[in-house]
């Protein structure tokens, strides 16, 4: 009970550690902070966007690329904005749904290229780039009203020139990175000086569905679609492929005198040129223009097909993370803790499955973050519980060393590897032989308890050996008295030939051990071995705490009375007609002397016996 009672306190602790553990972990995601796990979880997030089946980009979407051949053309970079302007009534007349340029106009040029610009962009529904400036030391905190969340806000903005903000709508680019400088988020608003400002990508998406966008706790409403954002009101982007996925069409193309129709479509203006500098790596790309990442992004919007993930799923990456925790130190506790790290790893496995299967269907679910809190656990308590084990094994092979010796070697090794041996008895035939000292009891009288002792130590310690090297075991020894057993666990043919080499083997080294004991042979003592073959019954006897292994049945009371018969008849040995013949050998009967019937005292049927010392020990079959 104390024992089991250690057991279900250890695993209280381990499981307490564990939660806490899992909690230290999981703070850091359901606040939506920086942790260090975030490197393991991008390479993750990478590797299921490369393994999920690929997203067809929408075809609405379309980027205009002021590229290399673009920069030759023109003669300049960036382009004269008299130019640029040429480029957007060109693409006005294809008469476009909305035009994004992710390109900054934070310094005046001359006021012809600025009213030039100004108006070409008054022709369509436009949206041009702002960009935040952020030093890190701004805490993000939730902000109060309606809109709920860790908002980012910007040290100070870099706003486009007077006539141009007029002329278009105005949102910031800035793109939200993790560790290694992969994309990752876009924020939909952010906080500015005098309250909200909305995004570049949220803005292109709301010219081209024509219709106001509405931020409803933690969602987009745009038009009749439901977009869930993460924690600040950000969208998860979902790349649909490497570079040049979402379709793109040279500048170039609308200088000539057939450019391109994108009638309907949502175009982004954005820089492709050689040493623009506005790039970023992609899971399929190492190197994707900024204007294709925005692009992404306002694809995701009007096709809805953005990664979902919100404060749910971050909560459900805790609870899992949870459960995975807990469920390893349960496994490993019930388990041997091989196996139940075995199953962890398993159970790891899963989750990775899961989580992949999860962002096929539009689920960023943390791989990380569960693993994190599981296999730490794991590993730890599987370490206490293979150190536990193995003092425990120690132990047992201990109590098993010291137990041994208090069962026959064969019964024990048996039990050992199953339990349940003899709970049902076992009937078979076997030999029986019993051997007494003769006069033990007035020698004991003599010699005091002491020497006596010694006396039966060394006794019992060559019949012991005696009988092992037949193949026999001890089953018993009853003070000077010993029974013993051949046929069992293991029954052999010759079972009953080796109980007759044995008592032959006894015989002759009973008498060497016993000639130093004393000088007259009346003081010596003398060993009577008697021995019987037939059914006997096998079972465990005693009360529920103590039982030992012995042997029932009338071959064993015969056996027993012999040494009654040896000592009426005065002889060293007796064994029964019974035996001789199981031996199974012609030759064998011949060494025995002829079999006399005798009676035996609480039996009806006489018996016949064979008493004596044979002629010499009986061969081998």
């Amino acid at each position: 009970m104390r024992r089991r009672q250690a057991e279900l306190l250890s695993l209280a602790l381990a499981i307490t550690l564990a939660l806490g553990w899992t909690a230290y972990v999981i703070h850091w995601h359901v606040a939506g902070r920086a942790s260090v796990f975030d490197r393991i979880e991008a390479v993750t997030l990478d590797l299921r966007a490369l393994m999920a089946p690929g997203k067809t980009p929408p075809p609405e979407v379309i980027i205009v690329a002021i590229d290399d051949e673009t920069v030759r053309q023109m003669g300049a970079f960036p382009l004269p904005r008299d130019k640029l302007a040429t480029l957007i009534d060109a693409i006005a007349r294809r008469q476009p749904k909305a035009l994004a340029i992710d390109l900054l106009f934070v310094d005046r040029s001359t006021p012809v290229q600025d009213q030039a610009l100004a108006k070409a962009l008054s022709q369509l529904p436009a949206v041009i780039a702002a960009a935040g400036l952020f030093d890190g030391s701004e805490p993000q905190r939730p902000t109060t009203g309606e809109i709920i969340g860790l908002v980012p806000r910007p040290r100070s903005m870099m706003w486009p020139v007077a006539p141009l903000a007029s002329a278009a709508e105005v949102g910031l680019v800035n793109i939200v990175t993790d560790v290694g400088g992969m994309p990752r988020h876009v924020p939909m608003i952010y906080r500015g000086p005098d309250g909200v400002v909305p995004s570049f990508v949220l803005l292109a998406a709301a010219l081209a569905t024509g219709v106001a966008p509405r931020l409803d706790g933690e969602s987009l409403a745009l038009g009749d679609r439901s977009i869930p954002l993460d924690l600040g009101q950000n969208l998860a982007l979902r790349f649909y492929g490497p570079q040049g996925t979402i379709p793109t069409i040279s500048a170039t193309k609308f200088i000539g005198p057939s450019p391109p129709d994108v009638s309907g479509r949502t175009v982004i203006i954005g820089t492709t040129a050689t040493g623009s500098g506005d790039t970023f790596p992609t899971p399929f790309s190492p190197v994707v223009p900024g204007a294709e990442v925005l692009a992404t992004a306002i694809g995701n919007l009007l096709a809805g097909d953005a990664l979902l993930r919100n404060r749910e799923t971050r909560w459900l990456d805790a609870a899992v993370a949870a459960i995975l925790a807990v469920t390893a130190v349960v496994l490993i506790a019930m388990r041997r803790p091989v196996a139940g790290l075995g199953l962890c790893v398993l159970l790891a496995i899963a989750w990775v499955l899961a989580s992949l299967a999860a962002y096929a269907h539009g689920y960023w679910l943390s791989t990380t973050l569960p693993l994190v809190a599981m296999l730490p656990v794991a590993a730890a308590y599987g370490a206490v519980r293979l150190w536990q084990e193995r003092r425990t094994v120690h132990y047992l092979a201990g109590v098993e060393k010291r137990l041994m010796p208090f069962q026959p070697r064969p019964i024990a090794a048996r039990l050992t590897t199953d339990p349940a041996f003899l709970v049902e008895p076992i009937a078979q035939d076997a030999a029986v032989l019993f051997v007494d000292l003769a006069g033990y009891t007035g020698l004991s009288e003599a010699w005091g308890p002491a020497r006596t002792r010694e006396l039966l130590k060394s006794f019992h310690g060559l019949v012991d050996e005696v009988v092992d090297s037949h193949d026999g075991f001890v089953v018993t020894f009853m003070g000077d008295g010993a029974m013993i057993l051949f046929g069992f666990p293991e029954h052999h043919d010759d079972d009953a030939a080796r109980a007759l080499r044995a008592l032959e083997d006894l015989r002759h080294k009973l008498e060497a051990w016993a000639a130093p004991t004393a000088t007259d042979d009346r003081e010596r003592p003398h060993a009577r071995i008697t021995a019987h073959f037939g059914p006997v019954i096998i079972s465990r006897l005693g009360g529920q705490s103590h039982q030992q292994v012995t042997a029932t049945g009338d071959t064993v009371n015969v056996a027993s009375r012999l040494q009654e018969i040896a000592k009426s008849l005065k002889v060293s040995t007796v064994v029964t007609d019974d035996i001789v013949r199981a031996a199974g050998s012609l030759d064998l009967l011949d060494r025995f002397p002829p079999a006399i019937e005798v009676p035996i005292r609480g039996r009806n049927q006489p018996i016949a016996i064979r008493p004596g010392v044979p002629a010499a020990a009986p061969s081998h079959p």
